[in-house]
């Protein structure tokens, strides 16, 4: 690996990432935080990672670590949309925000206080441009109110993650050897629980 450059020509870079991209020696290899980030995308950005992805200029480059499944499908049988959909919270969130802000709003603001921001010239129109505010917000984030089914974006990358999915060889590989001195798996990586050997 080496360091960037400090200063980054953002135009060459792609290019450059474009390059290395379409390069067939080049192996890329999707973790947890990608396969998740999917999730967080529309359907049609969503449509172009698996349509890029299964080109067969990169399918047989692409590849999905074999922890990096058992993460994610941790993920998956703990039901938390919450990973998946983490805007959700905070839309939720907004109702609240307007009450407080209005709250707020209708016991400290007067003449006085408006005069001295120039935001409005009496107490009933800053209230009423509060309230527009408002609604100009709420619908315009009413899109992201729609109950989004993490089981439907299942049908379509499940059978992607599992045909990128690398293959363990459990008994042949020598990173999954036991080591028998301190009774422990010895490949460890982040995401893994500890096997105990009896």
């Amino acid at each position: 690996m080496q360091l960037p450059d400090l200063e980054l020509d953002l135009k060459v870079f792609r290019e450059r990432l474009a390059a290395v991209l379409r390069a067939p020696d080049t192996h890329i290899f999707i973790d947890t935080s990608v396969m998740i980030w999917l999730y967080r995308l529309g359907a049609s950005a969503r449509d172009n990672f698996v349509n890029w992805v299964s080109d067969s200029n990169y399918k047989p480059r692409v590849h999905i670590p074999v922890w990096a499944m058992h993460e994610f499908l941790g993920k998956v049988q703990d039901g938390a949309n919450n990973v998946f959909f983490p805007h959700a919270s905070a839309v939720k969130a907004l109702g609240g925000v307007e009450e407080k802000i209005k709250s707020a709003v209708s016991l400290l603001i007067d003449e006085q206080l408006l005069k001295q921001h120039h935001i409005a010239k009496t107490r009933e129109s800053y209230l009423l441009r509060i309230d527009r505010i408002f609604r100009i917000l709420n619908a315009a984030v009413s899109p992201l109110k729609a109950k989004l089914s993490a089981e439907e974006i299942h049908q379509t990358l499940f059978p992607l993650f599992n045909e990128l999915a690398l293959k363990s060889d459990i008994f042949g590989s020598s990173g999954n050897r036991v080591d028998e001195s301190n009774g422990k798996c010895g490949l460890k990586p982040h995401g893994y629980c500890v096997f105990e050997v009896s």
